[in-house]
C-alpha cells in the first residue's frame, strides 16, 4: 500500500498568520497538527504541544493571539511522498516522537496521522499484551498550569484525573483551550489569575475507557472513531491500571 491511498487532504496554515488561528482551527477540524506553509512550501510544523510549551513563556501583558505561528513551529518536518509505502510511515512513526507527516510532491500535497496509519493494520490480542502500566496521574483539585508542567516534562499527552476512582481525562488540546481562552479573555491585570485554574475546569469527565481484555481491533476501532489518542485501562470496578496510546498500537501492530 502507498501513502496516496490514505493520506489526506491537509488543512494548513500560513508561517505569519496568527496562532489564535491555529488554534481555531485544532478545535474546528478535531486535529493536533498543521503543517506550516510559506508562499506554498512546507517550511514547518505546529502542533498542539508546541503551543503548550510556549503559552506559559509569554509575558502575562501580552496576549495569545498576538503571536504568529513562526513563533511556536517545529521547522524542517520529516516528510514522505505519495509514492513511499505504508511501512514507511511506520518506521518514522515507531522510531521518531511525531504523530503526523506532511506528504510532499513538489509541494505538500497530503497528511497522514497515526491513525490513518493504524487504521490499516490489523490487529492480534488484546489490551493486556500492550497497555503501559506505568502512568502520570492528576487530582480534579490540581492547576492546569501544573498539569502542562506534567505533560512537557514527561512527554505526554495525557493524563487520567484520579481522586480515589477515575474521575476524568486532561488532554494537551485540553489544557491549551483552556489556557488560550483564558489569556484572552482577561484584563492584562488579572493574568496572572491563569495560575488558579483547576483541572477539573478543564477535564473531560466522561472519558472511553477500556479494559485488559478487549480486543485490540475493537480499541483500534474506538480511536479512529473518536479520534483519540489515548484510552485508560480500567477494572470492572474502574481502577485505573494503565493506558493504551496510539503509540502502543502503533509498536503491536501487524500490517
Amino acid at each position: 500500500m502507498h501513502i496516496r491511498e490514505i493520506m489526506k487532504e491537509p488543512i494548513h496554515v500560513d508561517k505569519d498568520q496568527r496562532l489564535s488561528h491555529a488554534i481555531d482551527l485544532f478545535k474546528k477540524h478535531n486535529i493536533a497538527r498543521l503543517p506550516v506553509l510559506e508562499g506554498g512550501d512546507l517550511v514547518g510544523i505546529i502542533t498542539q504541544r508546541d503551543i503548550m510549551d510556549k503559552i506559559g513563556y509569554f509575558k502575562e501583558d501580552l496576549k495569545v493571539s498576538t503571536f504568529h505561528i513562526s513563533a511556536c513551529m517545529t521547522k524542517d518536518p520529516y516528510t514522505l511522498s505519495p509514492s513511499d509505502s505504508l511501512e514507511s510511515a511506520i518506521t518514522i512513526f515507531r522510531k521518531r516522537k511525531i504523530s503526523g507527516i506532511p506528504i510532499v510532491d513538489e509541494q505538500l500535497v497530503g497528511m497522514v496521522t497515526k491513525l490513518d496509519v493504524i487504521q490499516q493494520c490489523t490487529y492480534a490480542g488484546n489490551v493486556a499484551d500492550c497497555y503501559t502500566p506505568q502512568f502520570v496521574s492528576v487530582s480534579a483539585s490540581e492547576r492546569v498550569v501544573h498539569a502542562r508542567m506534567l505533560m512537557l516534562r514527561h512527554n505526554e499527552r495525557c493524563f487520567p484525573v484520579i481522586d480515589n476512582a477515575l474521575e476524568g481525562i486532561i488532554t494537551t488540546a485540553d489544557v491549551v483551550y483552556e489556557l488560550y481562552k483564558f489569556m484572552d479573555l482577561i484584563d492584562k491585570h488579572q493574568s496572572s489569575l491563569v495560575r488558579n485554574l483547576s483541572v477539573e475546569e478543564a477535564m473531560n469527565q466522561n472519558p472511553v475507557t477500556t479494559a485488559p481484555w478487549v480486543d485490540l481491533e475493537k480499541v483500534k476501532g474506538t480511536m479512529v472513531r473518536d479520534n483519540l489518542s489515548t484510552l485508560p485501562v480500567v477494572t470492572e470496578d474502574s481502577e485505573v491500571l494503565g493506558l493504551i496510546s496510539k503509540d502502543e498500537m502503533m509498536q503491536a501492530l501487524t500490517v
